[in-house]
């Protein structure tokens, strides 16, 4: 058995004493052959079970004895056990000794070694704690042998315990770190993937005002179809986050059924068509979610049918799905059947799990990530409900969702809010949008001057600040995520200046803890990116009055935006300054400011379609970040070309 090293140090004014601990605690051999006697065992066979080795230091002074604690505690070689005469009349007596002992280290065993009793216990805990021992003079050597073991035991054991709790406490705090990095990391990602998202769904919905031929609508509308396919994947990453982190709410508010209904119609439809599928959507006309609003979270009850609806098109190749809705004893259900591929018994009962598939085929062939369902069945249970599987093999699937059905307002009040919202749609007011991205502050632009309104741009949240303080705005619309100055620290100047301007933060951190902090900061709401324009006219008609002229109505009504032309010459004219600022930067070896154009390539390149320069981008900031100096370099050559070969075209 390997031997723990236990370091004691006796103090005593008395060099015979003294000599009596040295002679107890003599080197490990020595002294376990002192316990071989003292319990008639054979030495040799007692020194390999031994599992203590003692190393004695003597002192004749508490002075001596504290400051070689005090040089111990320093190089972090404590002493386990400290023998402590109480009588020493030429120094610090052994009370005074213990306390300036004690006030060293917590943990250090003290035995009180005396003949007398000086003082009573309670006198010494006052002093020093409980943490002590008597033991008399003259001692008993075998008594005062295990009295040592004990305690230096008693002391392993504890110090054993602390450092299980430190290691315990920095596991839990390298956790809480890495959900915070990862929490920071899904912001960035949402951010980063949803502005160019935005673009692309926004100028989607512009493009349909426009005149289009059929087949360019069609197109258009796939498009726009395979975007917000795109968005929801993006949705189910960032809620599986919100679930393992138990971070997930669940809204109550009222909606209408029908319209959730309709969007999933109006996605799927087109999808089925494309898979020479039927698709039917069959509501029971005698409900009450008819003539009545339901209260609920109806954003998470259409990403539910999204994702079992997804599914059934996914795997039919043949044949007809449908989406059946009826409500029964204060429940909705709502039942998606296929004629697909259908599972067997032993897939279905793992359906459930994140990440899990059919069999390890169903990837490769249909895609997909798994998400879907897990994500699915945990939002039906966060709202009181559930999702049941009903499938054979060959045959099909059939899904049923069940809610509680609870009602709201009659729909007849929300549909005459809805005629007001139609006849206020031109609006009058002045809104400051606060946005770095070019294409985005185009886009937000062009749907605000859409309704009537009045726009100016800032380029980050100090030009927002210096706008917004020198000029009246009925409505600031904020980027969260912004360089120079973040909207976050943006709103707060506001605030703290005195602005009562509603301000609305556009961000793609949806979290609940974010949403918080725009909320402490000064922000009257939220747009989640991509900004969708039914999403901003809404903002827009609760913050803005209607204009009067009618007239004036139908020119802006009238006017159809010349879209290729304009973004042409913004693309253009962003290329050429970027060209032009990268390499001013490498002139001068600014790599701070290099990495900060090649950022600004890799988000803005992208959002107009050319995804390989963004890609090249990406690759050369990772480059940078490692200080690959020479790929980096050759990576930035073919970017600029790459720049350059956009202005060619």
């Amino acid at each position: 058995m390997s031997m723990n090293r236990y370091r004691l140090m006796a103090i005593d004014d008395e060099p015979k004493v003294l000599d009596a601990y040295v002679s107890l605690f003599q080197p490990s051999h020595q002294w376990s052959n002192l316990l071989a006697r003292l319990a008639g065992e054979d030495s040799d066979e007692s020194e390999e079970e031994d599992e203590f080795e003692f190393e004695l230091e003597c002192y004749p002074s508490g002075e001596e004895g504290v400051e070689a604690l005090r040089y111990a505690m320093v190089e972090q070689d404590p002493f386990s056990i400290i023998f402590l005469d109480m009588r020493m009349p030429n120094g610090w007596s052994g009370l005074e000794t213990a306390r300036h002992i004690r006030n060293l280290d917590e943990s250090v065993r003290i035995v009180l070694v005396s003949a007398y009793a000086d003082h009573t216990v309670k006198e010494i805990r006052q002093e020093i704690g409980s943490r002590f021992v008597f033991h008399g003079k003259p001692w008993n050597d075998n008594e005062l042998v295990q009295l040592t073991r004990q305690l230096a035991s008693d002391w392993e054991y504890e110090r054993e315990l602390t450092e299980a709790r430190h290691e315990l406490l920095n596991a839990t705090e390298i956790a809480v770190k890495a959900n915070r990095a990862k929490d920071q990391f899904l912001a960035s990602m949402s951010h980063e993937l949803r502005t160019p998202l935005t673009a692309i769904l926004g100028y989607g919905e512009l493009l349909q005002e426009t005149a289009l031929e059929q087949e360019q609508r069609s197109l258009l509308k796939t498009m726009q179809v395979s975007g917000y396919s795109l968005l929801h994947l993006l949705n189910d990453i960032l809620d599986l986050s919100k679930i393992a982190a138990g971070k997930f709410e669940i809204d109550q508010v009222e909606f209408d059924l029908d319209e959730t209904l309709l969007e999933v119609t109006q996605i799927f439809s087109v999808q089925a068509e494309n898979r020479g599928l039927q698709f039917e959507v069959q509501h029971a006309k005698e409900g009450a979610e008819h003539t009545n609003l339901l209260l609920g979270d109806g954003k998470r009850v259409g990403q539910i049918l999204i994702n079992l609806v997804s599914n059934a098109v996914k795997f039919t190749s043949k044949g007809c799905v449908r989406l059946l809705v009826h409500s029964h004893q204060k429940r909705l259900h709502f039942v998606v059947e296929d004629s697909g591929i259908g599972m067997a018994p032993a897939v279905v009962k793992r359906l459930f799990k994140p990440f899990e598939q059919a069999d390890s085929s169903i990837s490769g062939r249909f895609g997909g990530t798994g998400l879907g369902l897990h994500i699915s069945q945990t939002l039906a249970q966060l709202m009181g409900g559930q999702i049941t599987v009903e499938s054979e093999q060959g045959t099909g699937s059939r899904f049923e969702l069940t809610i509680p059905l609870l009602l709201g307002r009659e729909k007849q009040e929300k549909e005459k809010l809805q005629q007001d919202e139609v006849d206020a749609k031109l609006l009058q007011g002045r809104v400051l949008v606060v946005e770095d991205t070019p294409e985005l502050q185009m886009l937000v632009s062009r749907m605000i001057r859409s309704s009537g309104a009045e726009v100016d741009i800032a380029d980050d949240g100090a030009q927002g600040v210096e706008q917004a303080s020198a000029h009246s705005y009925d409505l600031i619309l904020m980027d969260m995520q912004m360089p120079v100055m973040d909207g976050i620290e943006a709103t707060r100047t506001l605030r703290d200046k005195g602005s009562a301007t509603p301000i609305i933060a556009l961000t793609a951190n949806v979290m609940q803890h974010q949403r918080e902090a725009f909320q402490e900061a000064g922000c009257s709401g939220f747009i989640s990116k991509p900004v969708q324009k039914s999403t901003l006219l809404k903002v827009l008609q609760r913050y803005l009055k209607t204009a009067q002229d009618s007239h004036e109505a139908s020119a802006l009504e009238e006017e159809i935006i010349p879209l290729d032309d304009e973004l042409q010459e913004l693309l253009n004219q962003r290329v050429k300054e970027m060209s032009e600022e990268l390499g001013e930067a490498r002139k001068v070896n600014d790599l701070d400011r290099v990495k900060a154009v090649v950022h600004m390539i890799k988000g803005s390149i992208g959002s107009f379609g050319y995804l390989g320069i963004s890609a090249l981008a990406a690759d050369i900031e990772e480059q940078l970040r490692q200080e690959d100096v020479t790929e980096y370099n050759r990576g930035l050559d073919l970017l600029n070309q790459r720049l350059l070969a956009i202005l060619s075209e």
